[in-house]
């Protein structure tokens, strides 16, 4: 049950990066040719900046959920600040984590039912297509940071004392 559970998790960790990395190279591809548009033919694509500002909040958002389990987000460590040995202060920020995940599902999951009847201005898509973002991420969120409660993934602090 534990190595299935860490099998998803990282199968989900490399979709997430998968999704991220595409969101970022179709973003800066259609940015650079708006640009080149813009410049050698004095006409720019009516859809590319919001085209663009959708990828960079889908890229940001997966970004937040591979932080979780990289254990990757700001935190303080206050244990060695102030000389207090409190064993669970170092679960607070997986337990942020999966608060801050099940905020994000829960809210998310209301803000695309409302948004599907909404369309986009340039693309004429359906709002509940960008905000579905919000739900994923805040799922994956709470995966990585139960992941790193049980102590099964990788979420170590990038810096950690050795």
């Amino acid at each position: 049950m534990v190595q299935t559970f860490t099998k998803i998790a990282a199968l989900l960790y490399r979709l997430t990066s998968i999704i991220a990395i595409v969101a970022l190279i179709a973003m800066t591809l259609i940015v650079c040719a708006n640009i080149f548009a813009r410049s050698v033919y004095n006409a720019s694509f009516s859809w590319s900046e919001e085209v663009a500002r959708f990828l960079m909040i889908w890229a940001a958002l997966c970004g937040a959920a591979m932080a979780v389990r990289r254990g990757a987000h700001f935190r303080m460590d206050l244990s060695t600040q102030f000389g207090i040995s409190l064993k669970w202060l170092a679960h607070l920020p997986a337990c942020a984590a999966v608060g801050i995940g099940m905020l994000l599902f829960w809210q998310g999951l209301i803000l695309v039912e409302l948004a599907s009847m909404q369309l986009a201005t340039a693309t004429q898509i359906p709002m509940s297509v960008p905000y579905l973002c919000l739900p994923i991420s805040g799922f994956l969120m709470m995966i990585f940071g139960i992941e790193a409660l049980l102590g099964l993934g990788p979420a170590k602090p990038l810096h950690a004392e050795t």
